[in-house]
């Protein structure tokens, strides 16, 4: 099943079914045929493998979805972010080991369309990393405003309880032009 799913073979995938294959099964890289599917790009095995009860990553991988979603933002990959948020079981909120979301990533780098992207399918602007830190305060810090703009209109705030530096770090980006 995954290796159909990997070549991304729907007609193999619903012969399979058919004849009692597991939709559920794991291999040994902790995934299961939808995830392979989700990574080829395979949309209809997707929507198949859902009808039939799959879920994205039931099985316990260290970097999936959320290593995905945030390779995805990186590389500013709007079809991919898409398709995965649409897969069930895929969280925007999802954080990694670090806590960060794939919002703290796409504030980090810049990357205002998928900040936006994100904003749109739930992305929580006030979600807290490891460090304490909101996409807001990461954008500020890498000076990026305009993605910071874009997270104010989206309901993210920063107070001087919160932030002590705020003030500090947006002088610097002001008067560095």
């Amino acid at each position: 099943m995954h290796h159909a799913c990997a070549l991304g073979a729907a007609d193999i995938v619903e012969c399979l079914c058919e004849h009692g294959a597991q939709t559920y099964a794991v291999d040994r890289f902790g995934d299961e045929p939808i995830d392979v599917a989700l990574r080829k790009g395979a949309d209809a095995i997707v929507a198949f493998l859902r009808e039939r009860g799959g879920t994205v990553n039931a099985a316990p991988s260290m970097t999936y979805p959320i290593g995905m979603l945030c390779g995805l933002v990186h590389a500013s990959d709007a079809k991919g972010v898409e398709r995965l948020l649409d897969a069930r079981g895929c969280d925007v909120n999802e954080t990694d080991y670090c806590h960060q979301s794939a919002l703290h990533v796409a504030a980090i780098q810049g990357r205002i369309a998928m900040v936006e992207l994100l904003l749109r399918r739930g992305a929580d602007p006030t979600l807290i990393d490891a460090r304490g830190s909101t996409p807001i305060q990461n954008a500020v810090e890498a000076r990026h405003l305009d993605v910071a703009q874009v997270l104010v209109q989206h309901g993210a705030t920063v107070t001087v309880e919160s932030w002590p530096t705020v003030s500090e770090t947006l002088g610097r980006c002001t008067a560095d032009g």
